[in-house]
């Protein structure tokens, strides 16, 4: 279908238990949204905010596990906000998107929420080839860095809330940089392409007001040799399964 000026694809997630809209070209979701939703397990009632939050997967796929989370999505950009509300509808889910900028938020809600999510963008001009439209809106951090957005998410948490974050493993000396000093050590959760290669992506977890200090857990080997995807791989992506460590 063609909207909005740009071709739409309808799409699933979860092994078709989620569906999605999201542009044909530019940024299409994978698989970090789902592992990210699957980090986490907030109890009933608890509020978690998924900033960045895109054409909204993060905050579907986590209200298809988690339905009585009371759920927002906060994403400045219309297009992605627009498309993120439609598939709210299509799966008769309970998320309310917000369309505004992280700093604005911060400023409207400060300690509201028991968790924050994100699959931040984290590329800038200096160090990526250039992009433009709706890709550069999805990968592009401009105005500001890696560590300030993740400053901004902490303070968004209330006492004892946690942060979960998705993020290459090149970002994570930046990440840490943002951690403020009210936040426990990070918990840091490897994913591996395949077994025997360097982790690419890490889920790093982290709790306002906790003691505890920096760890590694376990990690997630992606696929076998074969390129299928692995055993435990399969039960998150395509059936929906959890995949969590705890919080720092």
């Amino acid at each position: 279908m063609s909207e909005q000026g740009f071709d739409i694809t309808e799409d699933t997630l979860l092994g078709g238990r989620v569906r999605l809209l999201q542009p044909r070209n530019g940024y299409r979701v994978a698989v970090d949204p789902v592992l990210l939703a699957a980090s986490i397990s907030p109890a009933a009632h608890q509020t978690v905010l998924d900033v960045g939050a895109g054409t909204g997967a993060v905050s579907l796929c986590l209200q298809h596990r988690c339905p009585d989370a009371e759920l927002h999505g906060l994403e400045r950009e219309t297009q992605f906000i627009e498309l993120a509300r439609r598939s709210t509808a299509l799966n008769k889910a309970d998320v309310i998107f917000y369309e505004g900028d992280l700093t604005q938020w911060e400023a409207a809600r400060p300690g509201g929420y028991d968790w924050v999510v994100s699959n931040p963008p984290f590329w800038s001009p200096e160090n990526s080839r250039p992009a433009k439209g709706l890709r550069r809106a999805a990968h592009f951090l401009d105005g500001m860095t890696m560590g300030e957005w993740v400053g901004h998410c902490c303070r968004l948490l209330a006492h004892e809330g946690r942060l979960s974050l998705i993020v290459p493993a090149a970002v994570l000396q930046d990440v840490l940089s943002g951690l403020s000093a009210e936040m426990g050590a990070a918990h840091i959760v490897p994913i591996w392409p395949r077994a025997g290669h360097p982790a690419t992506r890490l889920i790093i977890q982290a709790q306002k007001g906790s003691g505890a200090s920096m760890a590694s857990l376990p990690g997630l080997v992606l696929h076998q040799e074969n390129g299928d995807f692995t055993e435990q791989a399969e039960q998150i992506l395509r059936d929906a399964c959890g995949w969590t460590h705890g919080s720092a």
